[in-house]
Parts: C-alpha cells; structure tokens; sequence
C-alpha cells in the first residue's frame, strides 16, 4: 500500500523556540537553564519519535493487512481447517509463523500483539495457519489496513513513552488513531492502539458534531421521549391494577 510518511512535529518546534527565549534570559533567571535541559531532551526524543513513525505505521500497515486477509497468496495452495480454507502466503518475507511473529514483535510490543491481534494464529477461526513448516492466510478477507493522511504528531513524551496522533481515510471524511508507543530495548515500538472519531459533543445544545453533519436532538424531542415513556409506564401501572381509563 503506497502511502507517504511526512513527520512535521510543530510541538518540538515551539518547544525549540521556547529554549532561545529561555536562553536569552539566563542572567536574569538561572532556572532557566534547568528548563532548557528539558526542553532540548524532549525535542532530541521528537526527532527520534519523527524517523520511526514512518516505518512503525507501514509495519503496522502490514501486519493489520495480513489480519484482514489483505496478502498475496498461491490459490492453487489451498488447505482446510473445518469450514475455513486457507491459501499458502507468497511474501517471501512471512514463509513461517515464527518469520510473522518474528516481524510483528519488531515493531509492537506483547501487549500490542495479544490484545489487538490475539486470534491471528490460535483460535478456530484464525488469520493464519502453518502447514507442513509454510504459513498459510484465510482465503476469505475483510477490511484492514488504513490510508493515514497528514502528519503524525506526538504527545505526552517521555523518555520511554509518548502518544502518536495520525489521521486516516475514515470512507471520506478523516479520523484520528492514537497509537500509544513505548521505547523497548532503545527501539520505538507500539504498546496501543485506538481510533477516535472526530466527534465533538457541545454540552450546551446537545448537538453533535461530525464532519459536515450536524446530528441534533433538540430539547423537546428529548421530551417527547419521556412524555411517552412516563405515559406507557403509567399505562401498565394501571393495568397491572385493573384500570384501564
């Protein structure tokens, strides 16, 4: 899947801008320089979040890809677990499990595979199978992978943590995923992930706001929900007592 991974981090940005002006008040204020250290750590640990990400949303790519099926696979290979027929995986890349898992544990953590992708292997409907030494996929295939658009951007950093916000192709409007990544042998990886809606909900008027839709429940349908709840329930009461009117 063809896709271009263009980092701009403007936090690091502002956070490189707020060190020349801390720097240039260093006489007046020495605990500046305590918040200059910090400052330029973040931003070094940025730069390392900006090369990886590229490559950590195409593996996850990948992977999410084969989850759904989404691989090339010899059809004159078949094999049958029950109902379910798979064909043998042509990636050179993923001839075994081992070489699959082998793969994913490069670039996610164990929370990120048994959480997310507990069943591509043991379970009586899984994504993959191995025959005979060679990794077979599920004929059959579902939605998977993500077009992401725009430009990752980071949060919360810490020096072994830190949160990935990239949008996506969302059927032509675009949502956010949140990856959650965490540093693992000096290696970014991704601990977490979840998809957020961009869905505003404003308090005041209970309208909700999604994309170019505006969904709204105005007060007074909320009210005519409850007037004839109360009514039914009230209905039944009586009833229930052998009064009907």
């Amino acid at each position: 899947m063809a896709a271009s991974f263009v980092v701009v981090f403007g936090a690091a940005a502002g956070v490189i801008a707020g060190v020349k002006k801390l720097g240039n008040n260093d006489k007046k204020t020495p605990l500046s320089v305590v918040a200059d250290k910090r400052n330029v750590s973040e931003s070094s640990i940025a730069k390392e979040l900006e090369k990886s990400s590229g490559s950590l949303l195409e593996s996850f790519n990948v992977v999410d890809g084969i989850y759904g099926g989404k691989i090339d696979k010899d059809t004159s290979k078949t094999r049958m677990i029950g109902s379910v027929e798979y064909a043998k995986i042509t990636d050179a890349r993923f001839q075994t499990k081992n070489n699959l898992l082998d793969y994913m544990n490069s670039f996610m953590t164990e929370n990120m595979i048994n959480n997310r992708y507990a069943d591509i292997f043991d379970s009586d409907d899984a994504w993959c199978a191995e025959f005979d030494g060679e990794l077979y996929g599920k004929v059959s295939a579902r939605a998977s992978g993500y077009t992401f658009v725009g430009t990752p951007v980071f949060s919360n950093i810490t020096e072994n943590t830190a949160e990935m916000t990239v949008s996506y192709d969302d059927y032509g409007s675009t949502s956010d995923m949140i990856f959650n990544l965490k540093k693992v042998n000096n290696i970014w990886k991704i601990d977490d992930m979840h998809t957020q809606e961009k869905a505003e909900i404003n308090k005041e008027t209970d309208t909700k706001e999604d994309g170019n839709k505006n969904n709204i429940m105005a007060d007074y349908t909320k009210n005519e929900y409850v007037t004839t709840l109360l009514e039914s329930i009230n209905l039944a009461e009586r009833m229930s007592s052998g009064i009907y009117f």
